[in-house]
């Protein structure tokens, strides 16, 4: 018994020799950490193979985080199908007022599982028999993909026994924007993008946000005439279809906007001022320069509708009149008015010369001066809404909590 206990103690010994790996194959294995940090300094060596590490160490984290997401809804709400979504914002570079809609640069991933990819590679899947989710961009107007739909799905073979499939597209085009322009040129919008499905309702399938913290990153937005303001969400909610009658699961990406004021200011309003000062000169001309007051108010006047004509082409056709409309309109009653007093003087005769400069000067001072207080007025309100924008655009972020997180 002695002599056989030996001799299986030396040959599980042997075995145990035979199966261990050679010490260039686990060279072999950690090579594309050593080339990682070969290719840093000499002197930073050490801080490269941490940088490697730690990267390696997210992707694994953000692939558990994906399963365990996944298995935690099916446990929750077994009779759905379950959905992870994760989008990214690569630019929205212009808004369309004239015609309501923003020009975006999107990319979106999705996450799901499939009974019939378990234990699978892409290339044994028929992908036309394949279930998919049928995403798309609800309020989209003209949106191009640029990925050939058939080859953009994966499965993940670090989890084969689950079936993980992995999607994924980007979407160039425009989406829809409601604008409310009641406080044009000092109005604050919000531009949404919708994600949905456009066949499966949310009874038999319900998204999951799973985006990263930086997805919605103001420098993505590119926008000239804009400022971007805090509160860049993706939430996620129901909406109903009418025409369909059904409910479906949406995730919205939410990005508010200040428009910049001072192109409108200044080049708008303050020509329209001007104008207005123009047409006063005719309370300096003398009783029998009638025609000629009345020459230049009405080309004034003209050039004033003219104006307004070519500022409205940038401007959605709205019922109501925006906070720009009504100051302009303001300046158009004022030339307005001015034509129906030289008409009414004129109709009166006056023996006197100076008794029709006096009354002449004495409009001219109650024209400028409630034109001067009005102005005021609608320069208050709008610096008002200015600086409450800088305000909401340097509100201070959240403090984050400090320590550092735990590694797996």
């Amino acid at each position: 018994w002695e002599h056989l206990l030996l001799a299986h103690h030396h040959a599980n010994k042997m075995s145990e020799e035979e199966d261990e790996p050679p010490k260039d194959d686990i060279t072999i294995q950690l090579s594309p950490i050593a080339a990682q940090a070969d290719e840093a300094e000499e002197g930073d060596s050490q801080g490269g193979d941490d940088d490697a590490e730690e990267v390696w160490t997210d992707g694994e984290r953000r692939l558990e985080q994906v399963v365990t997401t996944i298995l935690d809804a099916y446990k929750r709400e077994p009779n759905k199908e379950h959905c992870l979504v994760v989008v990214f914002l690569n630019n929205l570079s212009k808004i369309k007022d004239a015609d309501e809609e923003a020009i975006v640069d999107l990319s979106i991933t999705l996450y799901w599982p499939d009974d019939k990819a378990k234990g699978k590679d892409i290339e044994d899947m028929d992908l036309e028999k394949l279930w998919t989710p049928d995403i798309e961009i609800y309020n989209a107007n003209e949106m191009n993909k640029l990925y050939e739909e058939g080859k953009n799905f994966n499965i993940w073979e670090q989890h084969k026994e689950h079936g993980i499939i992995t999607w994924w597209q980007r979407y160039k085009g425009t989406v829809s924007v409601q604008l409310d322009l009641h406080a044009f040129p000092l109005d604050k919008q919000i531009v949404e993008i919708r994600i949905s499905s456009s066949t499966v309702c949310s009874d038999y399938l319900k998204l999951i946000d799973f985006s990263e913290p930086d997805a919605l990153a103001p420098e993505a937005v590119n926008l000239v005439e804009w400022n971007v303001l805090p509160g860049r969400a993706l939430s996620l909610r129901e909406f109903y279809n009418p025409g369909e009658k059904m409910h479906y699961s949406q995730l919205c990406v939410s990005i508010p906007l200040a428009r910049r004021s001072g192109f409108y200011m200044w080049k708008v309003g303050t020509i329209a001022v001007i104008l207005v000062l123009m047409s006063w000169t005719v309370f300096l001309l003398p009783q029998e320069s009638f025609q000629d007051s009345l020459q230049i108010s009405m080309t004034l006047f003209l050039a004033a509708i003219a104006f307004n004509f070519v500022l409205m082409e940038s401007l959605p056709k709205v019922s109501y009149n925006t906070f720009l409309d009504k100051y302009i309109l303001m300046c158009y009653t004022y030339i307005f008015l001015s034509v129906v007093q030289q008409c009414v003087m004129y109709c009166i005769t006056f023996d006197d010369p100076g008794t029709f400069k006096l009354i002449n000067f004495l409009c001219l001072a109650v024209f400028g001066g409630s034109f001067i207080v009005l102005t005021i007025v609608f320069g208050i309100v709008g610096s008002h809404t200015v600086m409450r924008h800088r305000k909401d655009r340097t509100a201070p972020k959240p403090k984050k909590t400090k320590g550092k997180q735990k590694k797996t």
